[in-house]
């Protein structure tokens, strides 16, 4: 998957306020405010659900010093709902393997803020239609702190309309995304009419972690364990020398 990191808005000191720690969101709506189903190329799903039933996920790299993840944006619409109909999110980030990785992190919320509509999920045959208003959701979860490696975001959301929730996928972009049912396996997720895999949108916010705030590696660790006995010993050297005059 493409990881588009927003360096450009982290500071030279190595400590960000709150900026975008990743985006998966590149392609994701159009500058026509159209999220657009290209039935012409055999694509047939508008977006993926994500409920109580089922759950999507979508993986991230941390690199450097490591992050602070202090809120999450996520992505979705409810075919037909009258206005920001989203009441919840449960979420979690994974190490290692989707399937049997662990979980590092994990929330329930109750309450989600609505970030504004981003634009409508419409097919290539029906480019008027509204009854699909993409909306930013936004999760205001407790500070977490990852160090550099490879993560899995899985999350699923609650709303008041009868319909999804669903994801709509990134435009033209083909990726790792996979859906499972509660309690069951994931499986890669796939175009039902092309076989196109997907990559689904969210937004990482936080701030760089501090480099002294972060563990030393093994090796550094001995390297200044060997200097600081060399030094020692060579101290003594000296000592000696000085009581022999």
């Amino acid at each position: 998957m493409k990881h588009l990191l927003a360096t450009a808005l982290l500071l030279a000191s190595g400590f960000a306020q709150a900026a975008p720690l990743h985006v998966n969101a590149a392609q994701f709506v159009g500058l026509n405010g159209l999220s657009v189903l290209d039935t012409a190329a055999g694509n047939s799903i508008l977006g993926f659900t994500a409920n109580n039933s089922f759950s999507v996920a979508d993986n991230f790299r941390v690199s450097g010093n490591g992050w602070r993840v202090k809120s999450v944006d996520l992505f979705a619409y409810q075919t037909g709902g009258d206005g920001f109909s989203f009441t919840g999110a449960t979420w979690q980030i994974r190490s290692g393997g989707l399937n049997g990785g662990l979980v590092v992190a994990s929330g329930t919320e109750d309450a989600v803020s609505n970030g504004g509509s981003v634009g409508y999920r419409v097919t290539d045959t029906t480019q008027t239609a509204t009854n699909r208003n993409i909306y930013r959701i936004e999760l205001d979860i407790a500070d977490i702190d990852l160090l550099a490696d490879d993560y899995w975001l899985v999350w699923s959301l609650q709303g008041t309309s009868a319909s999804g929730p669903f994801v709509p996928p990134l435009l033209d972009e083909q990726g790792n995304a996979q859906q499972g049912p509660a309690g069951g396996n994931f499986a890669l997720l796939r175009d039902s009419g092309s076989q196109r895999t997907a990559e689904l949108p969210f937004v990482l916010h936080g701030d760089l972690l501090d480099p002294s705030n972060t563990v030393p590696e093994p090796s550094t660790i001995l390297l200044t364990a060997f200097a600081v006995l060399g030094m020692l010993f060579a101290g003594r050297r000296r000592s000696r020398g000085q009581m022999a005059v």
